[in-house]
């Protein structure tokens, strides 16, 4: 009976630690990073467009968000 117990627990130790695994793995940073990047990224984007319009606005030109992403990269 105490064998019998012990088999039963050891397999969902096992899946559990797997279940763990890929959310701390090199894989799911990379691509948590790349979002957050992203997003950062056209944060910035957004950002320049709003500055550039203001400026544009009393200079008598703007710049397109298109036109910025190239100064970005």
């Amino acid at each position: 009976m105490a064998t019998q117990s012990n088999h039963d627990v050891e397999p969902v130790r096992a899946v559990s630690m797997q279940q763990s695994t890929p959310s701390r793995s090199p894989v799911r940073i990379k691509q948590a990073f790349e979002s957050s990047l992203e997003e950062w990224k056209h944060g910035a984007t957004t950002m320049l467009a709003r500055i550039a319009a203001l400026q544009g606005q009393s200079m008598g030109h703007a710049q397109t968000p298109v036109q910025l992403q190239r100064h970005i990269g």
